[in-house]
């Protein structure tokens, strides 16, 4: 999913795409998404940038509530991607 974000191949994508990502999720399912969070996680220098792993890192941190379980949101990503 990443790959498909970071279009250019520099192993970073925005804050911008990682927030397009979250609303094409919301959209799929409404599973409240704490967009700030998820950010906060994968940009913790506030440039605007999340490289490939803080990418992995804050998908992973980040919990949504799916079919009665928590899951962190990569794992999620993972199962309906599947």
């Amino acid at each position: 999913m990443f790959e498909s974000l970071d279009k250019q191949g520099k192993g970073v994508i925005s804050t911008q795409k990682l927030s397009e990502l979250i609303d094409m999720i919301e959209k799929n399912a409404s599973l409240g998404i704490k967009e700030k969070n998820l950010i906060e996680f994968g940009d913790p220098t506030f440039f605007g940038h999340i490289t490939f792993n803080y990418y992995v890192q804050a998908l992973s941190q980040c919990t949504i509530k799916f079919n009665g379980k928590q899951l962190s949101i990569l794992k999620y990503v993972n199962e309906i991607s599947d």
